[in-house]
């Protein structure tokens, strides 16, 4: 009978030793599988725009993309269609007093802003190399739709020239340029870089006196800008023909 019971309680604490080493044993995997990193889909491609241009490497200034397997060098024309002017939405930016953070443009300003925008491009980017001016929809034209965004206007006008006020810049805007097939319609690049109206280069920074016309500066940078846009365009031509 003793042998008995000591047998009962041998068989009884490797049956209680099997149990808590298994236990154990899932305790260790649940924390295991606890901190193992969680699967993750794959990350879709964030830098290809929704009308399925992607970003092209430049060096320099602005973003420009570019729609995969289009050949730039089979347009050799440019039409511009009016510019459109979306302002950033802040509440200090939309009140008319001129001594505020913001002011809107007039229709009068607006129209100002479009011959500006008209001739720096006409000259900075229609008569540059391989592009020229055209107004017909063909297979060599590229329609050239721009937008100026978040425009932040801090003075358009000059006061009088007697002030000795001086501040650092005009205000902000961002300019988009989008080339589409004039046939098709089909988006085939994109140029967008943002500018502080006032000083550039430089004088970056700088403070400039107010009887300096907004004007002036945005007639500037659209000059710039124009010659930049060309640039980028002209440098994707050459890479292509490069291949």
């Amino acid at each position: 009978m003793p042998n008995f019971v000591h047998t009962q309680k041998a068989v009884t604490r490797r049956m209680c030793t099997a149990l808590g080493f298994a236990l154990l044993t899932l305790w260790l995997a649940g924390q295991a599988s606890a901190n193992m990193p969680p699967t993750s889909e794959p990350e879709s491609d964030t830098t290809t725009l929704e009308n399925g241009l992607k970003p092209v490497p430049t060096r320099g200034a602005g973003m420009f993309w570019v729609r995969p397997g289009v050949d730039l060098r089979a347009y050799d024309r440019v039409a511009l269609r009016p510019i459109r002017v979306e302002y950033k939405e802040t509440p200090r930016h939309y009140r008319l007093d001129p001594s505020s953070a913001g002011v809107l443009l007039t229709e009068r300003d607006h129209e100002r802003l479009q011959r500006s925008f008209y001739d720096s491009f006409k000259t900075g980017l229609a008569s540059g190399p391989g592009f020229g001016p055209a107004s017909k929809p063909d297979p060599g034209l590229l329609w050239v739709s721009t937008t100026l965004l978040d425009v932040v206007v801090h003075h358009n006008s000059a006061p009088n020239t007697n002030e000795l006020n001086w501040i650092q810049n005009f205000g902000e805007m961002t300019l988009r340029v989008e080339f589409s097939d004039s046939v098709t319609g089909e988006p085939v690049a994109r140029f967008e870089e943002r500018r502080t109206i006032g000083p550039s280069g430089e004088f970056i920074g700088s403070v400039v006196r107010k009887d300096r016309s907004y004007w002036s500066f945005v007639r500037a940078n659209f000059t710039r800008w124009s010659e930049l846009v060309r640039q980028r365009m002209h440098e994707h031509r050459t890479q292509t023909a490069g291949f």
